[in-house]
């Protein structure tokens, strides 16, 4: 396959520097609250009473006929799970279809996600928040604040470097992204989507498992050989 001079570049910041880039994930946030917990437990294939907070689990989202219709990660805050989704119109329905009482009715607090890709990826950020982000372990989440902004870190890697996203109010984007502007560390300063050609080659470089490489539609995790998926032992 032949890249692009764009995507070369990006291949390159993310394999010997660092790479801030727009995630394609829908978000959306269900309250925590015991009758939100209970509904949402008939949507995926874990049990939701046993997450741990500030940490980020995968699941399928299934329909009324525990058939798949996305994998996607959960994270328990003290008041919302936090829920990153495939942004399709699919997905979209069926959680509002089957959650709308319980979806935060304004999503301020949580409305932009970016990502963080490359071995110095720390670097980048602990300059930016002043904070030894390499004290986070993978799959964890933080809250750093910034100028009178909150901004939730979320320890995670689609490339086996370094590998971090953010989650953010719009006001917040924009007071990050002038850090982001302003810093040396930083080479490709504007931020972009990523392509999910990309994506996929820096996974399968390290053998991340690639979810759209074995995830059917409309089937069931034992059909999908993702077993993981649903057994927490």
């Amino acid at each position: 396959m032949k890249f692009t001079q764009e995507q070369l570049d990006k291949y390159n910041a993310i394999r010997e520097d660092s790479l801030v880039f727009k995630c394609s994930d829908g978000l959306c946030l269900v309250k925590n609250s015991d009758e939100a917990v209970e509904k949402f437990n008939e949507l995926v294939s874990i049990d939701l009473d046993l997450l741990e907070y500030n940490k980020i689990s995968y699941a399928y989202l299934l329909n009324d006929q525990a058939k798949v219709i996305d994998v996607i990660k959960i994270v328990l805050l003290e008041e919302y799970f936090v829920v990153l989704h495939s942004d399709n119109d699919v997905v979209r329905a069926w959680l509002k279809d089957n959650l709308e009482e319980f979806l935060a009715e304004e999503n301020n607090l949580y409305s932009e996600l970016l990502g963080v890709e490359g071995p110095y990826a720390w670097r980048l950020l602990k300059e930016v928040f002043g904070y030894e982000i390499t004290g986070l372990q993978y799959l964890r989440v933080i809250s750093l604040d910034l100028e009178e902004h909150s901004f939730t870190v979320l320890r995670e890697s689609i490339s086996g470097e370094y590998g971090y996203k953010i989650l953010m109010s719009k006001d917040a984007y924009g007071v990050l992204a002038q850090k982001l502007e302003e810093s040396e560390e930083l080479k490709i300063k504007s931020i972009e989507n990523l392509d999910k050609t990309l994506q996929n080659i820096l996974g399968a470089e390290v053998r991340i498992p690639l979810m759209d490489s074995f995830f059917k539609e409309n089937s069931c995790p034992v059909e999908n050989e993702t077993r993981w998926l649903i057994d927490f032992n």
